[in-house]
């Protein structure tokens, strides 16, 4: 029996938690025909979030009850010490985390309690700049503690080049140590959320344009706001923003600043966004920077055309602009407004992106070979000897 440890925060509402369920959910399920691997669930920060019942019934799970989220470095070390000793009781062989914070756990707890412990880290954010922007007054010391631990990580995965890019760059890691694996989609279950009834929503008879994501900084949603004023100027439209977060009260507020009234609806968190994308005629994608954007894979799989900034680092490697969707510039709501405007009064430009999107969907982004190659690199990890003693 082989035994891997998955370290995650919580399960939120990001793309990083829909990409961990794929991983014990694959391992689970091949319990029936090859109980060789047996997965077991680490939560640095709580046991909830909206994914929770998505957890496969029986699932070993832990919760180390610590906030990985804070500036106190005793409560940091106090975290990698309630991990070493779940290292020292499950005898791992192999720990897989995903999300900066619980790779720094996890490297920790294995550098400074259990040295033999295999670490594979996922990242799946722009790691520097995510700091930057996140934990300004934090970054001097979290760039040289990154610099110091990630170097002792069995192995990286990094989410697109970009996020490998940036590791190279600003923390000085070696190329070989850094593997590329995009994150995938499950193009049948997306097309069947997709198909899900939305009860108690009824469209209005204006367009909609549709909007996804954490209401913070990084996603740019006042930009989308300030073009969709843009484009009513012009042609009517209604904007959908689904997902939660700190700014969700500065932008109602810059809704009303900017006379839009109920022509922005804000709905909230969804466990299923995607049954949301066949009612709307554009997608617009607006983060300042991203490491993928796994919503931008689930509007492609769902035939939905896209309007996307091309940030860094993901939509440039998702999308071929004026092929399958349409890439404008970061923080200019000008561009957005166009691309908008141009996709809203061309029907057959819609169509053409949406085909190509679903091209481009089936050919590269597969469940199977995505969990393919980390089956491959997780098994070579386990049968390389040295697991936790």
């Amino acid at each position: 029996m082989k035994r891997i440890l998955f370290v995650i925060p919580s399960l939120g509402c990001g793309g990083a938690e829909q990409i961990l369920l794929r991983w014990i959910g694959h391992y689970w399920k091949n319990r029936r025909v090859d109980p060789r691997v047996d997965p077991v669930l680490v939560f640095s920060m709580n046991e909830e979030g909206p994914y929770l019942d998505d957890l496969p019934p029986g699932l070993q799970t832990f919760n180390l009850r610590q906030n990985p989220f804070t500036r106190n470095p005793l409560d940091v070390l106090r975290a990698a010490w309630a991990l070493a000793r779940i290292y020292r009781r499950l005898q791992p062989d192999l720990v897989v985390s995903i999300v900066s914070h619980a790779n720094i756990l996890a490297l920790l707890a294995a550098r400074l309690f259990r040295p033999k412990t295999k670490v594979i880290i996922c990242e799946q954010t722009l790691l520097n700049t995510n700091i930057r922007d996140f934990y300004p007054r934090a970054h001097v010391l979290l760039n040289p503690l990154i610099r110091r631990l990630y170097p002792s990580a069995h192995r990286i995965v990094a989410v697109s080049e970009g996020v490998r890019a940036d590791l190279l760059e600003n923390f000085g890691l070696r190329p070989e140590s850094i593997q590329v694996i995009l994150n995938p989609i499950d193009i049948a279950l997306v097309r069947q959320k997709a198909r899900e009834f939305v009860p108690d929503f009824v469209p209005g008879p204006e367009p909609l344009v549709l909007g996804i994501g954490r209401l913070v900084n990084q996603k740019g949603f006042v930009y989308l706001l300030r073009a969709i004023a843009l484009v009513r100027r012009e042609l009517p439209a209604t904007l959908l923003l689904i997902g939660d977060g700190p700014l969700r009260s500065r932008l109602e507020e810059e809704v009303q600043e900017l006379g839009l009234g109920e022509a922005v609806r804000f709905l909230g968190f969804q466990k299923n966004p995607i049954r949301y994308m066949p009612l709307a005629s554009v997608f617009v994608f607006t983060s300042i920077y991203e490491a993928l954007g796994i919503v931008l894979l689930e509007a492609l799989a769902a035939g939905i055309p896209i309007v996307a900034t091309c940030c860094p680092c993901g939509p440039g490697e998702i999308l071929q602009d004026e092929i399958n969707g349409l890439l404008v510039p970061i923080r200019d709501e000008q561009a957005l407004a166009q691309a908008i405007l141009r996709l809203l009064r061309d029907p057959q430009l819609r169509h053409s992106l949406s085909e190509a999107g679903r091209r481009r969907i089936e050919e590269y982004f597969s469940v199977a070979e995505h969990m393919s190659r980390y089956s491959r690199i997780f098994t070579e990890a386990m049968a390389s000897g040295g697991s936790v003693s």
